[in-house]
Order: C-alpha cells, then structure tokens, then sequence
C-alpha cells in the first residue's frame, strides 16, 4: 500500500512522505462520541478506542467503538462493540496475544443489573467478541477520557490505572485492573487518593512501585496496590506557595520526582524536582526555562517501552481563537527533564493534539480535534521519517554546514563544523535513496551520479544533533 503525508518541518519545508494526509480524520463530531485512547497492537495496526454517548451524560447510553487503522492511516475495520446479555459496554485498552485482541473495560451485566469490569478477547475482524473474565464493581461508567496503564515486564502482568463513576459528573471511584496478556484478571483495587482527579501516573519498573499524581497529591503504591506514603505537593516562588498544579511525572524513584507541566494562574510550562525521604519531602530544583516561552494548555505525557519520554502540548491560543492557525508541540524528554529533541506540527487550524501512545518501534501515535473543520484526526509517526529527525532542538546553524556543488550532476560535497557519523538522501515521496553510517569525519563527497534528476533532502546526524539540507540532481 502507498500512501503520502504532508509534513511540516521545523524550519517551514513541507515533504511528502508515506501517508496521504497530514491528519486522518476517523470520526465526526456533531454527535456525543469521544475519542480517548489509540493503542498500537504491534504487528503495524493500532486500534482507537471511542466512548460512544460519553457527552450525554445520563449512565444509560455508554458504548464503545472501534477502529482498527495501518500505521499509513488507513482505517481497515470499524466496529459497534455489542456483548450479548450486557449493556454500557466501555472497551478502553488492549493487546495483541495468540493472534487475537484481549481487551479491557467495564460494563452492565443485563441479568443482575451488576456493573463489572470485563476482559473480552476479540478476533482480529473485530467481527467475533467473547467474554473472558469478569469482576463486580460499585461503579459502571469510566467517566476520565485519559487512561493511565503500565506493564510489569518482569511478571508480565498489565496494570491499567482509571477512574469511575455513575456519570461523568458524580463522586469519582479509582481503580487499578491488574491482568494477564490472555485477559484473565488477577486482581482490581480501589485506590485511596485523597484527590480523585487524576493527573498522571508512573511505574517504576526496578523498584516495583507505583507513582500517582492527583490535584496536589503525589501517592505511592507498592507492588500489591498498597498504600505506602501520600505527600501534598505544593510550589514555593519567593513568599507564595502554589497547589493545584497540573503536573506530568517525567520520572519517578523512592528519592526523587522529576515533573513537567504548569499551575493554573500560569499557562507556560515548567519542570519541577522534588526529593523524598522518610520525613516527607522538599522542594529542588524549579525551571521556567527549559521550554519556549508560549501559552500552552491540553498537556499530555507518554512513556514508550524503551522509557522514551514524550510531552506534547498545544495550543499557544486559548480555545475560542477558533480561526486562527497554531503550532503544537512534541519534546523527548530525559528522566533528569531535559529536552533533547523538539518536533513541531505547524498548525492549518486551530486544534490540540496529545501523544496517546508510543510503541516498541519508538512510533509516535496522537489524537487530537480540529475546531474549525468539526473533525476528530489521528496521527501515527515514524522516528525515522523526516519530520521527527529534521526538527531536533539540537540541529546546527544553517551556516555551519556546506553542500556544494548544488545542483549536482555527480560528486556532491559536505562540509561541517562537526563530525558527521551518518547520511540518509530522500527524495520528495519520503523514499530512502542512500544511507551511510559510521562515516566520522566532517568532509565527505558523496557520489549521487546515479539518483534520476530531481529534488532530494539529505539528512545528516553529528553525535546526538541532526541538520536537513536540500539539493537538486541535474
């Protein structure tokens, strides 16, 4: 299958790589349906997972709908979920396992009346869905649109992290489903957060614990979901202290936290470091100036299986500016929070795009809304296309780097300031026409006598720093 993608690069180049459309658009919004997770299934399909009536608002219309898409954007499959002898079935996370999906939600068992958390294995169609396991609960409906899950690699068991409620606007109930890869459910705990409203959530691979941030409030869960501390988080600016803040965790260990994210009175983001000990904890280390200096809302944070850290935010206008076009942001982040590439989508229209998920490829899958076209889009994006490689806050000045003769007929020759440890030639489809590594030297002479007459971007890489540059074949 072929397909092209508009891409739009740091420095205001567009490329056509292999998608058809910059954003693809899976599902109207004129209706009450929402969109809130895409989870990659590992064999180069993910699936979107929408609440149907999630906007209604009465416990009684809840539903789900699927859909699969290729990682080109192609939507392959839909599917309204339906489960005979239950209703308000809630399907909100997955996995591929045997060739078939396990996926995980809640739902009304019709019989009982009784609300229970579900595991359903699904064939690939989606055509086929049986119930594997299934636990009563108090609570019925999932009424957060963002999840929050972890996968213990070393007891292969998932952990998914979210919040309940008769509607979307009562007391909330927050639960951890813990299950095996086949769907059987271990165990669900109710959490005890003093804040229900959950912000982010960290798991700690090595040190087997669980990290909870809600409204002011850091908690820590041992590996069996018990309570070990709760800190009230706060910062402190000269005489003033401020809670309440809208914090992602970057990081998190039993001495220190890392965050990235924002208190209300003050858009612009921020990381924030804190150290724990057996007495509580203290503030470190605060940075205002690790991002660019914009107003920023709908801040989201996903950690890859690799601990690949992605923070995305937009806009840089509130959301009533409807009309006028906006950029949005993706930085990698370290577990000290600090960036070390800045990706950027510069915005048609107005819209917000969060990163949901990352697979194990390092692909980057978003999804987001567009005001003005009424329309929900989703993305999925290779780390080696050109758009991720060529907008690293990291690249050299243009002056630093020489290409010449350009154009070319046949030897082209770079100069750099540093060393250049790689070179990949794309053509203006996104197609990888030559790729050398392990080159260390800053002169080299490229023969590309052989390319057919056009345009092409060479990408070059010195260490950890990327720089795009554009030629022509003659």
């Amino acid at each position: 299958m072929k397909c092209i993608l508009s891409l739009y690069l740091l420095f205001g180049s567009i490329i056509s790589f292999s998608q058809k459309d910059e954003f693809h658009t899976f599902l109207e919004t004129n209706n009450n349906d929402y969109p809130y997770n895409i989870k990659p299934m590992g064999d180069s399909t993910a699936i979107i997972f929408t609440s149907k009536g999630y906007y209604l608002n009465n416990g009684t219309s809840y539903g789900s709908f699927l859909s699969k898409v290729d990682y080109c954007g192609e939507i392959l499959l839909t599917s309204d979920v339906s489960l005979d002898d239950y209703y308000n079935v809630m399907l909100v996370d997955g996995l591929l396992f045997n060739n078939a999906y396990t996926f995980i939600g809640t739902a009304v068992k019709i019989s009982s009346n009784q609300p229970c958390i579900i595991s359903v294995k699904s064939s690939l169609d989606l055509e086929i869905m049986e119930i594997i396991d299934f636990k009563p609960i108090n609570f019925s409906v999932i009424s957060s649109v963002s999840l929050y899950s972890s996968k213990d690699e070393a007891n292969q068991e998932n952990n998914l992290l979210l919040s309940l409620s008769t509607n979307i606007s009562s007391d909330l109930e927050v639960l951890m489903i813990t299950y095996h890869d086949d769907g059987s459910l271990i165990k669900s705990d109710i959490i005890p957060l003093e804040e229900k409203f959950i912000s982010d959530y960290y798991y700690n691979q090595n040190q087997k614990k669980h990290f909870i941030y809600s409204g002011s409030f850091l908690t820590i869960l041992n590996q069996d979901k018990e309570l070990i501390q709760s800190y009230r988080i706060y910062l402190e600016i000269g005489s003033a202290k401020y809670f309440g803040l809208d914090h992602r965790i970057l990081y998190a260990d039993d001495q220190k936290v890392v965050f990235a994210g924002r208190w209300q009175s003050r858009r612009t983001l921020h990381t924030y470091v804190i150290y724990l000990d057996e007495n509580g904890w203290k503030p470190g280390s605060y940075n205002p100036n690790v991002f660019p200096n914009k107003i920023w809302y709908h801040l989201r944070k996903k950690i890859g299986e690799s601990h690949k850290i992605i923070l995305s935010s937009s806009t840089n206008l509130l959301d009533e500016v409807e009309s006028i076009p906006n950029d949005t942001y993706f930085w990698e982040m370290n577990t000290n929070g600090q960036i070390e590439k800045t990706y950027i989508f510069n915005g048609k229209y107005q819209k917000y795009l969060g990163i949901e998920n990352i697979d194990a490829n390092g692909n980057l899958f978003g999804l987001g809304f567009e005001y003005i076209t009424k329309r929900n889009f989703f993305i999925i994006i290779n780390e080696k296309s050109i758009f991720l490689s060529g907008t690293s806050m990291t690249t050299l000045e243009k002056d630093e780097i020489d290409i010449y003769p350009n154009p070319t007929e046949n030897d082209l020759n770079i100069n750099a300031e540093e060393t250049i440890t790689s070179i990949q030639i794309f053509d203006l489809l996104g197609r990888s026409h030559s790729f050398i590594k392990e080159i260390l030297d800053s002169s080299v002479t490229l023969n590309v006598g052989n390319l057919p007459p056009g345009q092409y971007f060479i990408l070059l890489k010195m260490g950890n720093k990327f720089e795009q540059k554009k030629f022509f074949k003659i």
